[in-house]
């Protein structure tokens, strides 16, 4: 689904958030988190954590941050490779992601 200026200003509105930007923000973040969601590796997990988190949780958007706080945790085949081998890892997600 694309998003209009008009639509994120319409859900805003209904909102009663004053800054049509963090419904933007927000867009983008769920987009983002959705696309993450569905990555599975052996190696490592992702997990969503930081104040965006706390904010989706507690569904408080006005509060939300600028960022998304991701963390990188290893399993226990992800701690046996090479930090080389993991980081070539991660660096194919991004390019997923991008």
């Amino acid at each position: 689904m694309d998003i209009t200026q008009e639509l994120i200003e319409d859900v805003a509105a209904e909102l009663g958030i004053n800054d049509p930007s963090l419904v933007e923000k927000d867009y983008f973040v769920i987009q983002a988190l959705d696309s993450l969601s569905s990555y599975q590796s052996p190696s490592f997990n992702i997990i969503f954590a930081g104040g965006t988190c706390l904010s989706k949780t507690f569904i408080n958007l006005q509060r939300m941050s600028e960022d998304v706080d991701l963390k990188v945790v290893l399993t226990d085949s992800g701690k046996a490779l090479q930090s080389s081998v993991l980081k070539t890892v991660l660096s194919q997600l991004k390019k997923e992601l991008s």
